[in-house]
Protein backbone atom coordinates (compact mmCIF):
# COMPACT_ATOMS: atom_id res chain seq x y z
CA UNK A 1 0.00 0.00 0.00
CA UNK A 2 1.22 3.61 -0.85
CA UNK A 3 1.33 6.75 0.79
CA UNK A 4 -0.73 9.37 -0.90
CA UNK A 5 -0.35 13.04 -0.50
CA UNK A 6 2.47 15.60 0.21
CA UNK A 7 4.13 18.11 2.32
CA UNK A 8 1.90 20.84 2.25
CA UNK A 9 3.02 24.99 3.02
CA UNK A 10 -0.27 25.14 4.86
CA UNK A 11 0.29 21.77 7.31
CA UNK A 12 4.04 22.44 7.58
CA UNK A 13 3.45 25.97 9.25
CA UNK A 14 0.67 24.71 11.43
CA UNK A 15 2.75 22.14 12.66
CA UNK A 16 5.74 24.65 13.23
CA UNK A 17 3.60 27.06 14.83
CA UNK A 18 2.13 24.86 17.06
CA UNK A 19 6.10 23.38 18.20
CA UNK A 20 8.12 25.96 17.90
CA UNK A 21 7.14 28.24 21.01
CA UNK A 22 9.56 30.38 22.46
CA UNK A 23 12.06 29.07 20.11
CA UNK A 24 11.53 30.67 16.34
CA UNK A 25 14.69 29.61 15.40
CA UNK A 26 13.47 25.92 15.29
CA UNK A 27 11.74 26.23 11.45
CA UNK A 28 12.48 28.28 8.31
CA UNK A 29 11.01 28.55 5.52
CA UNK A 30 12.34 26.52 2.46
CA UNK A 31 12.88 28.63 -0.48
CA UNK A 32 10.28 28.69 -3.18
CA UNK A 33 8.53 25.59 -1.79
CA UNK A 34 6.77 27.40 0.70
CA UNK A 35 7.32 24.31 3.00
CA UNK A 36 8.11 25.05 6.78
CA UNK A 37 10.79 22.95 7.87
CA UNK A 38 12.73 22.07 10.83
CA UNK A 39 16.26 23.46 10.72
CA UNK A 40 17.87 20.44 11.40
CA UNK A 41 17.47 17.60 8.99
CA UNK A 42 17.48 13.95 9.55
CA UNK A 43 20.48 12.69 6.94
CA UNK A 44 20.20 8.37 6.74
CA UNK A 45 23.45 8.74 4.62
CA UNK A 46 24.53 5.02 6.91
CA UNK A 47 20.84 4.13 8.19
CA UNK A 48 19.81 0.45 7.98
CA UNK A 49 16.61 -0.61 7.81
CA UNK A 50 17.94 -4.26 9.96
CA UNK A 51 18.97 -2.06 12.58
CA UNK A 52 16.11 -0.82 15.57
CA UNK A 53 18.35 1.40 16.87
CA UNK A 54 18.18 3.61 13.47
CA UNK A 55 14.61 2.78 13.39
CA UNK A 56 14.06 4.37 16.38
CA UNK A 57 16.24 7.03 16.01
CA UNK A 58 14.23 8.98 13.22
CA UNK A 59 11.00 7.87 15.12
CA UNK A 60 12.47 10.00 17.56
CA UNK A 61 13.24 12.74 15.42
CA UNK A 62 10.10 13.34 13.96
CA UNK A 63 8.40 13.36 17.27
CA UNK A 64 10.67 16.04 18.33
CA UNK A 65 9.88 18.34 15.68
CA UNK A 66 12.67 17.22 12.47
CA UNK A 67 10.18 17.33 9.57
CA UNK A 68 13.01 17.21 6.52
CA UNK A 69 14.41 13.77 6.26
CA UNK A 70 17.14 13.31 3.13
CA UNK A 71 18.39 10.34 1.71
CA UNK A 72 18.99 8.89 -1.84
CA UNK A 73 18.80 5.79 -4.05
CA UNK A 74 22.43 4.45 -3.49
CA UNK A 75 22.54 5.36 0.58
CA UNK A 76 22.94 1.40 2.21
CA UNK A 77 21.94 0.63 -1.70
CA UNK A 78 18.46 1.74 -0.97
CA UNK A 79 18.19 0.67 2.08
CA UNK A 80 17.61 4.09 3.69
CA UNK A 81 14.86 4.46 1.61
CA UNK A 82 13.33 1.12 2.89
CA UNK A 83 14.19 2.25 6.58
CA UNK A 84 11.76 5.71 5.90
CA UNK A 85 8.76 3.54 4.20
CA UNK A 86 8.93 1.27 7.44
CA UNK A 87 8.70 4.28 9.67
CA UNK A 88 5.97 6.02 7.07
CA UNK A 89 4.24 3.05 7.50
CA UNK A 90 4.41 2.79 10.81
CA UNK A 91 3.40 6.28 11.62
CA UNK A 92 0.78 7.05 8.61
CA UNK A 93 -0.99 4.37 7.32
CA UNK A 94 -1.03 2.70 11.15
CA UNK A 95 -0.08 5.53 13.12
CA UNK A 96 -2.50 9.24 12.96
CA UNK A 97 0.51 11.29 11.89
CA UNK A 98 -0.23 13.25 8.75
CA UNK A 99 1.76 12.69 5.63
CA UNK A 100 1.46 16.47 4.54
CA UNK A 101 3.43 17.60 7.63
CA UNK A 102 6.58 15.84 6.43
CA UNK A 103 9.07 16.59 3.81
CA UNK A 104 11.17 14.55 2.47
CA UNK A 105 14.10 14.69 0.04
CA UNK A 106 15.79 11.94 -2.31
CA UNK A 107 18.34 11.61 -4.78
CA UNK A 108 18.99 9.60 -7.76
CA UNK A 109 22.34 9.55 -10.03
CA UNK A 110 24.31 6.74 -8.47
CA UNK A 111 24.70 3.21 -9.75
CA UNK A 112 26.43 0.52 -7.42
CA UNK A 113 25.18 -2.31 -5.64
CA UNK A 114 21.52 -3.55 -6.86
CA UNK A 115 21.27 -0.27 -9.54
CA UNK A 116 24.69 -1.98 -10.92
CA UNK A 117 23.53 -5.05 -11.68
CA UNK A 118 20.46 -3.64 -13.16
CA UNK A 119 22.15 -1.75 -15.48
CA UNK A 120 24.68 -4.16 -16.46
CA UNK A 121 21.85 -6.60 -17.18
CA UNK A 122 19.65 -3.83 -19.35
CA UNK A 123 23.53 -3.57 -21.49
CA UNK A 124 23.56 -7.16 -21.68
CA UNK A 125 20.26 -7.18 -23.09
CA UNK A 126 21.13 -4.49 -25.78
CA UNK A 127 19.09 -1.82 -23.95
CA UNK A 128 21.88 0.14 -21.98
CA UNK A 129 20.70 3.42 -20.39
CA UNK A 130 22.27 6.26 -22.45
CA UNK A 131 25.05 8.54 -21.06
CA UNK A 132 25.93 6.57 -18.72
CA UNK A 133 29.22 7.65 -16.98
CA UNK A 134 31.43 4.73 -15.82
CA UNK A 135 34.44 5.78 -13.44
CA UNK A 136 35.05 2.93 -12.14
CA UNK A 137 34.31 -1.27 -12.09
CA UNK A 138 31.73 -0.79 -9.63
CA UNK A 139 30.86 2.87 -9.72
CA UNK A 140 28.77 4.56 -12.52
CA UNK A 141 26.06 6.98 -12.63
CA UNK A 142 23.75 8.79 -15.06
CA UNK A 143 20.73 11.56 -15.49
CA UNK A 144 19.96 10.45 -18.22
CA UNK A 145 15.77 11.09 -18.51
CA UNK A 146 15.55 7.21 -19.01
CA UNK A 147 17.15 6.36 -16.15
CA UNK A 148 15.30 9.09 -14.27
CA UNK A 149 12.08 6.88 -15.14
CA UNK A 150 13.05 4.06 -14.20
CA UNK A 151 14.32 5.37 -10.52
CA UNK A 152 11.91 7.44 -9.38
CA UNK A 153 9.79 4.36 -9.57
CA UNK A 154 11.99 2.44 -7.44
CA UNK A 155 12.46 5.10 -4.89
CA UNK A 156 9.06 6.00 -4.72
CA UNK A 157 8.37 2.07 -3.65
CA UNK A 158 10.51 1.79 -1.12
CA UNK A 159 9.73 4.66 0.23
CA UNK A 160 5.85 3.79 0.14
CA UNK A 161 4.94 7.05 -1.16
CA UNK A 162 2.81 7.80 -4.23
CA UNK A 163 4.69 11.33 -4.18
CA UNK A 164 8.31 12.70 -3.29
CA UNK A 165 8.41 16.31 -2.08
CA UNK A 166 12.03 17.01 -3.58
CA UNK A 167 13.82 15.21 -6.15
CA UNK A 168 17.69 15.77 -6.57
CA UNK A 169 20.25 14.95 -8.77
CA UNK A 170 22.84 13.47 -6.92
CA UNK A 171 26.60 14.87 -8.08
CA UNK A 172 26.31 15.15 -11.41
CA UNK A 173 29.81 16.69 -11.76
CA UNK A 174 30.82 13.33 -12.10
CA UNK A 175 30.86 13.64 -15.66
CA UNK A 176 33.08 16.49 -16.04
CA UNK A 177 35.89 14.74 -14.06
CA UNK A 178 35.43 11.49 -16.32
CA UNK A 179 35.12 14.00 -19.40
CA UNK A 180 38.16 16.15 -18.67
CA UNK A 181 40.14 14.06 -16.57
CA UNK A 182 39.84 10.58 -18.18
CA UNK A 183 39.13 11.65 -21.38
CA UNK A 184 40.70 14.92 -21.98
CA UNK A 185 38.01 16.65 -23.77
CA UNK A 186 38.72 20.40 -23.62
CA UNK A 187 37.03 22.44 -20.61
CA UNK A 188 34.47 24.27 -22.39
CA UNK A 189 33.18 21.44 -24.17
CA UNK A 190 32.77 19.43 -20.76
CA UNK A 191 30.79 21.78 -19.69
CA UNK A 192 28.57 22.44 -22.75
CA UNK A 193 27.82 18.90 -22.16
CA UNK A 194 27.35 18.97 -18.33
CA UNK A 195 24.97 21.73 -18.71
CA UNK A 196 23.08 20.49 -21.92
CA UNK A 197 22.42 17.11 -19.95
CA UNK A 198 21.32 19.11 -16.91
CA UNK A 199 18.77 21.00 -18.85
CA UNK A 200 17.50 17.75 -20.22
CA UNK A 201 17.27 16.22 -17.24
CA UNK A 202 15.39 19.12 -15.40
CA UNK A 203 12.65 18.96 -18.52
CA UNK A 204 12.00 15.00 -18.13
CA UNK A 205 12.15 16.48 -14.03
CA UNK A 206 9.11 18.96 -14.59
CA UNK A 207 7.39 16.06 -16.38
CA UNK A 208 7.45 13.88 -13.20
CA UNK A 209 6.37 16.92 -11.59
CA UNK A 210 3.32 17.13 -13.88
CA UNK A 211 2.47 13.10 -13.16
CA UNK A 212 2.40 13.66 -9.40
CA UNK A 213 5.19 11.71 -9.03
CA UNK A 214 7.25 14.23 -7.15
CA UNK A 215 7.00 18.35 -6.10
CA UNK A 216 10.48 19.90 -6.81
CA UNK A 217 13.51 18.88 -7.53
CA UNK A 218 17.21 20.42 -7.89
CA UNK A 219 20.74 19.02 -7.16
CA UNK A 220 22.96 17.93 -4.51
CA UNK A 221 26.43 18.54 -5.15
CA UNK A 222 29.85 18.50 -3.65
CA UNK A 223 30.81 21.00 -6.59
CA UNK A 224 28.71 23.53 -6.04
CA UNK A 225 31.39 25.66 -3.52
CA UNK A 226 34.10 24.92 -5.28
CA UNK A 227 36.91 27.55 -6.63
CA UNK A 228 35.60 27.35 -10.61
CA UNK A 229 39.21 26.07 -11.76
CA UNK A 230 38.58 23.00 -9.79
CA UNK A 231 37.87 19.85 -12.39
CA UNK A 232 34.29 19.40 -10.64
CA UNK A 233 33.24 22.58 -10.13
CA UNK A 234 29.32 23.00 -10.96
CA UNK A 235 28.53 26.66 -11.43
CA UNK A 236 24.82 27.66 -9.82
CA UNK A 237 24.60 30.21 -12.30
CA UNK A 238 24.66 27.98 -15.02
CA UNK A 239 22.97 25.86 -13.78
CA UNK A 240 19.78 28.52 -13.18
CA UNK A 241 20.26 29.39 -17.20
CA UNK A 242 19.91 25.61 -17.84
CA UNK A 243 16.81 25.55 -15.56
CA UNK A 244 15.32 28.57 -17.81
CA UNK A 245 16.22 26.68 -20.99
CA UNK A 246 14.11 23.95 -19.41
CA UNK A 247 10.82 25.52 -18.84
CA UNK A 248 10.71 27.75 -21.76
CA UNK A 249 11.27 24.15 -23.46
CA UNK A 250 8.40 22.47 -20.97
CA UNK A 251 6.21 25.44 -22.22
CA UNK A 252 6.49 27.58 -19.04
CA UNK A 253 8.24 29.95 -17.39
CA UNK A 254 11.04 29.83 -14.51
CA UNK A 255 8.34 31.00 -12.10
CA UNK A 256 6.04 28.55 -13.00
CA UNK A 257 8.75 25.61 -13.07
CA UNK A 258 9.96 23.62 -10.15
CA UNK A 259 13.56 23.91 -9.50
CA UNK A 260 13.28 24.83 -5.88
CA UNK A 261 16.41 22.88 -3.67
CA UNK A 262 19.99 22.67 -3.82
CA UNK A 263 22.25 20.83 -1.53
CA UNK A 264 26.13 20.62 -0.88
CA UNK A 265 28.60 20.20 2.00
CA UNK A 266 29.79 22.90 4.55
CA UNK A 267 31.16 23.07 7.96
CA UNK A 268 33.89 24.86 9.88
CA UNK A 269 36.82 24.15 7.76
CA UNK A 270 34.82 23.49 4.26
CA UNK A 271 32.87 26.92 4.50
CA UNK A 272 33.60 28.00 0.92
CA UNK A 273 29.51 27.75 0.14
CA UNK A 274 29.01 30.91 1.99
CA UNK A 275 32.82 32.27 1.80
CA UNK A 276 33.83 32.05 -2.02
CA UNK A 277 32.53 34.20 -4.48
CA UNK A 278 32.36 31.47 -7.33
CA UNK A 279 29.37 32.25 -9.61
CA UNK A 280 28.77 35.62 -11.77
CA UNK A 281 25.65 36.86 -11.86
CA UNK A 282 23.90 40.10 -13.02
CA UNK A 283 27.65 41.77 -12.89
CA UNK A 284 28.55 40.68 -9.02
CA UNK A 285 30.19 37.71 -7.47
CA UNK A 286 28.41 35.57 -5.46
CA UNK A 287 29.05 32.72 -3.31
CA UNK A 288 26.80 29.86 -4.17
CA UNK A 289 24.71 30.19 -1.12
CA UNK A 290 23.90 34.07 -1.95
CA UNK A 291 23.26 33.08 -5.33
CA UNK A 292 20.93 30.27 -4.05
CA UNK A 293 19.14 33.09 -1.91
CA UNK A 294 19.19 35.54 -4.79
CA UNK A 295 16.96 32.34 -6.49
CA UNK A 296 14.85 32.09 -4.14
CA UNK A 297 16.14 28.39 -3.87
CA UNK A 298 16.25 26.17 -0.46
CA UNK A 299 19.18 25.46 1.06
CA UNK A 300 20.49 22.14 2.43
CA UNK A 301 24.09 21.86 3.45
CA UNK A 302 25.42 18.66 4.70
CA UNK A 303 28.81 16.82 6.93
CA UNK A 304 28.46 19.62 9.32
CA UNK A 305 30.42 17.46 11.73
CA UNK A 306 33.03 15.88 8.99
CA UNK A 307 35.39 17.50 7.22
CA UNK A 308 38.64 17.16 4.67
CA UNK A 309 41.59 18.88 6.15
CA UNK A 310 45.25 18.25 4.29
CA UNK A 311 43.96 14.87 3.16
CA UNK A 312 42.77 14.19 7.04
CA UNK A 313 39.18 13.57 7.83
CA UNK A 314 38.20 15.95 11.15
CA UNK A 315 35.10 15.16 13.12
CA UNK A 316 33.83 17.77 15.36
CA UNK A 317 32.98 15.25 18.14
CA UNK A 318 34.56 13.54 21.07
CA UNK A 319 33.39 9.89 21.62
CA UNK A 320 34.95 8.69 24.55
CA UNK A 321 33.46 9.82 27.48
CA UNK A 322 36.73 8.46 29.65
CA UNK A 323 39.76 8.80 27.52
CA UNK A 324 43.10 7.78 28.86
CA UNK A 325 45.51 10.65 30.10
CA UNK A 326 48.05 8.74 27.34
CA UNK A 327 45.66 7.12 24.87
CA UNK A 328 49.20 6.35 22.73
CA UNK A 329 51.32 4.36 25.36
CA UNK A 330 47.92 2.88 26.17
CA UNK A 331 47.14 1.47 22.82
CA UNK A 332 50.93 0.72 22.43
CA UNK A 333 50.71 -1.78 25.51
CA UNK A 334 47.00 -3.59 24.49
CA UNK A 335 48.65 -4.17 21.17
CA UNK A 336 51.47 -5.37 22.73
CA UNK A 337 49.24 -8.07 24.82
CA UNK A 338 47.30 -8.97 22.05
CA UNK A 339 50.32 -9.79 20.26
CA UNK A 340 51.94 -11.68 22.52
CA UNK A 341 48.46 -13.54 23.16
CA UNK A 342 48.40 -14.36 19.56
CA UNK A 343 51.71 -16.00 19.11
CA UNK A 344 51.00 -18.13 22.07
CA UNK A 345 47.54 -19.49 20.01
CA UNK A 346 49.18 -19.82 16.87
CA UNK A 347 52.35 -21.94 18.48
CA UNK A 348 49.26 -24.09 20.42
CA UNK A 349 47.14 -24.45 17.06
CA UNK A 350 50.52 -25.70 15.26
CA UNK A 351 51.37 -27.94 17.85
CA UNK A 352 48.15 -29.38 17.85
CA UNK A 353 48.53 -29.83 13.70
CA UNK A 354 45.38 -27.97 13.33
CA UNK A 355 44.95 -27.07 9.97
CA UNK A 356 41.46 -25.73 9.55
CA UNK A 357 40.20 -23.03 7.18
CA UNK A 358 37.58 -20.90 7.86
CA UNK A 359 35.82 -18.85 4.97
CA UNK A 360 38.56 -20.28 2.80
CA UNK A 361 40.80 -18.15 4.98
CA UNK A 362 43.84 -20.91 7.47
CA UNK A 363 42.58 -20.49 11.20
CA UNK A 364 45.95 -18.99 11.63
CA UNK A 365 45.22 -15.63 10.17
CA UNK A 366 42.70 -15.29 12.99
CA UNK A 367 45.49 -14.77 15.09
CA UNK A 368 47.25 -11.83 13.18
CA UNK A 369 44.91 -8.82 14.04
CA UNK A 370 47.42 -7.30 15.81
CA UNK A 371 49.90 -6.39 13.35
CA UNK A 372 46.34 -5.34 11.18
CA UNK A 373 45.26 -2.71 14.02
CA UNK A 374 48.76 -1.38 14.10
CA UNK A 375 48.44 -0.43 10.54
CA UNK A 376 45.50 0.48 10.58
CA UNK A 377 46.15 3.11 13.44
CA UNK A 378 49.28 4.28 11.79
CA UNK A 379 46.85 5.60 9.05
CA UNK A 380 45.20 7.75 11.17
CA UNK A 381 41.04 7.47 10.50
CA UNK A 382 38.01 8.68 11.58
CA UNK A 383 36.28 7.31 14.29
CA UNK A 384 32.97 6.12 13.18
CA UNK A 385 34.98 4.45 10.31
CA UNK A 386 37.15 2.48 12.79
CA UNK A 387 34.18 1.29 14.87
CA UNK A 388 32.45 0.21 11.85
CA UNK A 389 35.49 -2.12 11.04
CA UNK A 390 35.84 -3.29 13.70
CA UNK A 391 32.05 -4.29 14.41
CA UNK A 392 31.72 -5.14 10.86
CA UNK A 393 34.92 -7.08 10.04
CA UNK A 394 36.96 -7.59 12.96
CA UNK A 395 34.30 -9.09 15.19
CA UNK A 396 32.45 -11.45 13.14
CA UNK A 397 36.03 -12.55 11.70
CA UNK A 398 37.19 -13.38 15.31
CA UNK A 399 33.63 -14.58 16.00
CA UNK A 400 33.15 -17.29 13.14
CA UNK A 401 36.82 -18.04 14.07
CA UNK A 402 36.70 -19.31 17.48
CA UNK A 403 33.17 -21.03 17.11
CA UNK A 404 34.99 -23.09 14.05
CA UNK A 405 37.92 -24.08 16.52
CA UNK A 406 35.92 -24.90 19.44
CA UNK A 407 33.52 -26.96 17.17
CA UNK A 408 36.27 -28.54 15.94
CA UNK A 409 38.27 -29.39 19.56
CA UNK A 410 35.22 -29.78 21.39
CA UNK A 411 37.37 -32.36 23.89
CA UNK A 412 39.76 -29.67 24.21
CA UNK A 413 38.98 -27.84 27.91
CA UNK A 414 42.74 -25.45 27.22
CA UNK A 415 41.59 -23.74 23.86
CA UNK A 416 37.64 -22.06 25.20
CA UNK A 417 39.67 -20.26 27.81
CA UNK A 418 42.01 -19.05 25.90
CA UNK A 419 39.71 -17.96 22.97
CA UNK A 420 37.70 -15.94 25.63
CA UNK A 421 40.90 -14.16 26.98
CA UNK A 422 41.17 -13.54 23.33
CA UNK A 423 38.33 -12.02 22.43
CA UNK A 424 38.01 -10.00 25.59
CA UNK A 425 41.76 -8.39 24.87
CA UNK A 426 40.50 -8.00 21.41
CA UNK A 427 37.71 -5.57 22.69
CA UNK A 428 39.75 -3.76 24.88
CA UNK A 429 42.20 -3.07 21.93
CA UNK A 430 40.01 -2.01 19.78
CA UNK A 431 38.67 0.67 21.97
CA UNK A 432 42.06 1.82 22.87
CA UNK A 433 42.53 2.19 18.75
CA UNK A 434 39.09 4.24 19.50
CA UNK A 435 40.69 6.45 22.08
CA UNK A 436 43.75 7.00 20.07
CA UNK A 437 41.71 8.24 16.92
CA UNK A 438 39.32 10.42 19.42
CA UNK A 439 42.63 12.01 20.95
CA UNK A 440 44.49 12.84 17.72
CA UNK A 441 41.30 14.16 16.33
CA UNK A 442 40.53 16.31 19.25
CA UNK A 443 44.57 18.27 18.89
CA UNK A 444 43.26 18.71 15.17
CA UNK A 445 40.23 20.80 15.98
CA UNK A 446 41.89 22.19 19.09
CA UNK A 447 42.25 25.76 16.96
CA UNK A 448 38.75 25.74 15.90
CA UNK A 449 37.75 25.13 19.55
CA UNK A 450 39.62 28.11 20.68
CA UNK A 451 38.63 30.21 17.93
CA UNK A 452 34.94 29.40 18.98
CA UNK A 453 35.47 30.44 22.49
CA UNK A 454 36.43 33.81 21.04
CA UNK A 455 33.02 34.39 19.58
CA UNK A 456 30.61 37.11 21.12
CA UNK A 457 28.46 36.32 22.34
CA UNK A 458 30.37 32.44 22.77
CA UNK A 459 27.79 29.30 21.80
CA UNK A 460 26.17 27.43 24.30
CA UNK A 461 29.34 26.80 26.54
CA UNK A 462 27.60 24.20 28.60
CA UNK A 463 27.31 22.23 24.83
CA UNK A 464 28.67 19.29 23.54
CA UNK A 465 32.07 19.67 21.07
CA UNK A 466 29.41 18.46 18.13
CA UNK A 467 26.45 20.75 19.14
CA UNK A 468 28.71 23.74 19.37
CA UNK A 469 29.53 22.91 15.72
CA UNK A 470 26.24 22.26 14.53
CA UNK A 471 25.12 25.61 16.11
CA UNK A 472 27.40 27.06 13.96
CA UNK A 473 26.26 25.27 10.78
CA UNK A 474 22.59 26.43 11.64
CA UNK A 475 23.63 30.77 12.16
CA UNK A 476 25.63 30.60 8.83
CA UNK A 477 23.62 33.18 6.48
CA UNK A 478 21.26 31.60 3.99
CA UNK A 479 21.82 27.92 5.08
CA UNK A 480 18.03 27.07 5.54
CA UNK A 481 18.35 23.35 6.88
CA UNK A 482 21.61 21.43 8.04
CA UNK A 483 21.40 17.43 7.49
CA UNK A 484 22.98 15.35 10.71
CA UNK A 485 22.75 11.86 10.44
CA UNK A 486 21.41 11.09 13.70
CA UNK A 487 21.32 6.89 14.23
CA UNK A 488 20.58 6.49 17.76
CA UNK A 489 18.16 8.04 20.05
CA UNK A 490 20.65 9.79 22.18
CA UNK A 491 22.21 11.43 19.42
CA UNK A 492 19.28 12.78 18.07
CA UNK A 493 17.99 14.40 21.34
CA UNK A 494 21.54 16.05 21.67
CA UNK A 495 20.99 17.47 18.04
CA UNK A 496 17.75 18.90 18.26
CA UNK A 497 18.43 20.29 21.30
CA UNK A 498 20.80 23.11 19.43
CA UNK A 499 17.64 24.15 17.81
CA UNK A 500 16.73 25.67 20.96
CA UNK A 501 19.88 27.73 21.83
CA UNK A 502 19.59 31.11 22.34
CA UNK A 503 21.46 32.58 18.30
CA UNK A 504 22.85 36.15 17.85
CA UNK A 505 26.36 35.52 17.19
CA UNK A 506 28.35 35.97 14.20
CA UNK A 507 29.98 32.67 13.08
CA UNK A 508 31.63 34.48 9.87
CA UNK A 509 34.01 35.41 12.30
CA UNK A 510 35.51 31.94 12.32
CA UNK A 511 34.91 31.36 8.80
CA UNK A 512 37.12 33.76 7.49
CA UNK A 513 38.34 32.58 3.39
CA UNK A 514 41.90 32.12 4.54
CA UNK A 515 40.89 29.36 6.83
Amino acid sequence: MSIPGYATPEATAARARTLAGDHPNFFTNLGRTGLTVSRLGFGTYRCNPDIEQHRQALLAAIAQGCNLIDTSANYMDGGAEVLIGDVLNELVVWGDFDRELLTVVSKVGYIQGENMELVRAAEEKGRPFPETVKLQDQLWHCIHPDFLEDQITRSLARMHLDTLDVYLLHNPEYFLMSAIGEEGLPREEAERLFYDRIRRAFIHLEKLVEEGLIRYYGISSNGFPLHPDELDYVSLSKVWRAYQDACLQSGKTAEDGHFAVVQMPCNWVEHQAVTLPNNLWEGDMLSVVEMASRLRLGVLTNRPLNAIRDNRLLRFAAYSANPPANPRPHFDKHLENLETLEQTLRRYLTDHKIELDVRETPILDLFYNADRLRQLAEGGGDHSQAREILQSYFLPWIEVGSRTLADHMAEDTQLPVMLDAYQRLFLDTGQAWLDLIDAQNLVQISPFLEKLGQLSPTPAEEGSIAQKALQVCLNLPGVDVVLNGMRNSDYVAESMAVLNFPAGFDPLSLLTPSE
